[in-house]
């Protein structure tokens, strides 16, 4: 197989507008491939699967917590969407170590992604009124 084209900032600029996500990294163009509805019906009977077997194999949301610390973890968000906040739970020595909560408005702070930085607003929209 060739080597791809290398393409410079400038080249990459000039490219024509489209709907699906590309990078420039390293000189190659990257384009992600939009999912087929195939591919999105085997994602959906996934997670419905896993879902209900780990739902009924860890319990509520203190158990799995408790859980997640036993197995380690490094980090759950628990994302309270009718409070519109975000705790986040960092474990240390299969511990819970901290917990912290972000308002809706505020940067989330990860450790697992030290250069995330955005709200509970931003990643999911404002409120909006009905």
């Amino acid at each position: 197989m060739a080597a791809p084209k290398l393409r410079t900032v400038d080249e990459y600029l000039r490219t024509p507008e489209t709907v699906a996500p590309a990078e420039l990294r390293f000189g190659v163009l990257r384009v992600a491939e939009s999912p087929t509805p195939r591919h999105q019906s085997a994602v959906a009977r996934i997670f419905r699967a896993l879902d209900g077997y780990v739902g009924t194999r860890i319990g509520k949301t203190e158990e799995r917590i408790t859980w997640f610390a036993e197995y380690g973890v490094r980090e759950c968000w628990l994302v309270h969407l009718d409070r519109r906040e975000v705790t986040v739970i960092t474990y240390a020595n299969r511990r819970i170590a901290t917990r912290a909560l972000f308002g809706r408005r505020h940067s989330i702070s990860s450790s697992v992604f030290p250069d995330f930085t955005e709200s509970f607003d931003e990643m999911v929209g404002p409120e909006r009124r009905q």
